[in-house]
């Protein structure tokens, strides 16, 4: 790995929080404004989806091609697809697991007002660590296979979003 690039993505992906910096020091943003910041912040995700979904099925297809004609074994081609299927299964069993055990407990009436509040605290951390994770990892995976291009796409989105 080029240690250059390397520093240069990881500048990129952590200089971007001054783009939305001015933002946070509005005192009362104006409606329109936050309803474009909104739209604008789920186009670019809506876009990285189809654009990560499209590589994913590309690649997908050619392992399904390369088992059909005999060039790669059907358990190598389950255990390319393990990766996918089971992150994919972790990942939303997790939400729902994280739903039922914090979000319907914070919402809990009879709960005091500070366990309440210490739910919405705990609830915001993990969401912003995941979040921060998950695009991490994205962007690692794509320049450690060497789609410099795609963590690159990858940065930008992000940095928009």
């Amino acid at each position: 790995m080029n240690l250059n690039t390397l520093l240069f993505l990881g500048f990129i992906a952590g200089a971007t929080i001054f783009l939305g910096l001015p933002i946070a020091f509005l005192r009362r943003p104006a409606q329109r404004l936050r309803s474009l910041l909104t739209a604008f912040s789920v186009g670019v995700l809506v876009f990285l989806l189809i654009e990560v979904g499209y590589e994913v099925l590309e690649k997908g297809e050619t392992i399904v091609y390369a088992a059909r004609i005999g060039k790669l074994r059907l358990i190598e081609a389950a255990k390319l697809f393990l990766p996918l299927v089971g992150g994919l299964f972790v990942g939303f069993w997790s939400l729902v697991w994280f739903d039922r055990q914090f979000i319907k407990s914070a919402k809990d009436e009879n709960g005091s007002a500070d366990r309440r509040a210490k739910h919405v605290a705990l609830m915001i951390a993990v969401g912003i660590g995941l979040h921060n994770l998950g695009e991490g990892l994205a962007i690692g995976s794509a320049y450690a296979t060497g789609a410099l291009s795609m963590a690159k796409l990858l940065i930008l989105g992000f940095a928009l979003h």
